[in-house]
């Protein structure tokens, strides 16, 4: 059994939303942060060796800022406790404080000073994520509580997002980002060069679309310096496309997506050489559903009036049709070879005058 000596706390405290009594967050100036005590919370001496750290593994490593609290402690000494909750076997939990308990260890030290939370371990984890102070690597942390609570305590996403305050839809976000996120994603994002928000929001989606493409997506946004929003945009052209071909171009040249707009509001020239083939698909798509339309309404028969304003219209764009159609087919056959390609269009512009 851990060796214990210690008393009860009386800080200054004001109610949280979640119903313990906490003192406001503190900083420590290495950056490390500190969270408050509970009311009623007993301040206790505890055996290093004895305490068990099976959540240090969903705090992000920063060597530079253990190395910082390291120095700390070594000129001054512990200066806040750890928290810990007692299990029913009598030994004590961290779940705050992992960077300070690894300090001490590695200074040599057999004792360390820290607070005993009444809650279970589970109330105290969610606790000090509200608590926490927002950081870069805030979403994996988040991750990475959200995985430990569905396979160490086995609560719903439901259960989780109760808990926490959340939707659903960002428990399952969160939980993505680390179970889906390539390992050298999931780097960049710890170390600030990827934006979590981003890698939320569009590689994680990315990655249950084609996952290939995942660590290609976020080295052509850091490499060009995207924004959210033009992350966005390079993510929907993406996703848009199954041509590995036209894939690689983007990610490549992502400018020739991320079109910037004139004084009269039209499209500059950056996206030519996509645009066509976004604008065939959508014609495809749109010639589908028409395909089905006339289906069910032939079957159902039509009246005078739209047959006659139907052969109207066919009349009029018959021929543009055509044209595409035939475009079309020579794309099929010479698509590979596009000098072939350029004489029959060529030949075609001048039989038909175009």
């Amino acid at each position: 059994m851990p060796r214990v000596d210690g008393g009860v706390s009386n800080p200054r405290n004001t109610r949280s939303s979640r119903g313990l009594r906490t003192e406001s967050p503190a900083i420590l100036a290495d950056g490390e942060s500190i969270i408050p005590v509970c009311q009623d919370a007993r301040i206790l001496h505890l055996q290093i060796r004895l305490l068990r750290i099976d959540y240090a593994g969903i705090r992000a490593s920063d060597p530079v800022a253990e190395a910082k609290l390291l120095a700390s402690i070594a000129r001054e000494g512990q200066k806040v406790p750890i928290i810990v909750v007692r299990e029913e076997d009598d030994f004590f939990q961290v779940l705050d404080g992992f960077r300070r308990q690894k300090a001490l260890e590695q200074l040599g030290q057999d004792v360390i000073l820290g607070v005993e939370w009444p809650t279970g371990a589970i109330e105290g984890l969610v606790e000090i994520r509200r608590l926490r102070t927002a950081s870069r690597s805030g979403p994996l942390e988040e991750g990475w509580l959200i995985e430990v609570l569905v396979d160490r305590h086995s609560l719903s996403l439901a259960e989780i997002a109760q808990r926490l305050g959340r939707t659903k839809s960002w428990v399952h976000r969160r939980l993505s980002l680390v179970r889906q996120l390539p390992e050298p994603v999931r780097e960049k994002v710890l170390t600030g060069s990827f934006s979590g928000y981003v890698a939320a929001k569009f590689a994680v989606p990315l990655a249950r679309a084609n996952s290939d493409l995942v660590q290609s997506y976020c080295e052509c946004v850091i490499s060009h310096g995207l924004s959210t929003r033009e992350a966005g945009v390079v993510y929907q052209y993406l996703t848009r496309t199954t041509d590995p071909s036209i894939q690689k171009e983007i990610l490549a040249r992502p400018q020739r997506v991320l079109v910037p707009s004139d004084d009269s509001g039209r499209k500059s020239g950056g996206a030519a050489g996509l645009e066509p083939v976004e604008r065939l698909e959508r014609w495809c798509r749109h010639t589908g559903s028409i395909h089905g339309i006339f289906h069910r309404l032939l079957a159902r028969g039509l009246s005078e009036d739209s047959i006659e304003r139907i052969g109207v219209l066919w009349n009029n764009h018959r021929e543009i049709v055509r044209s595409v159609l035939r475009q079309l087919d020579g794309l099929a056959v010479h698509g590979h070879n596009p000098e072939a390609l350029a004489r029959a269009n060529a030949s075609r512009v001048a039989k038909e005058g175009l």
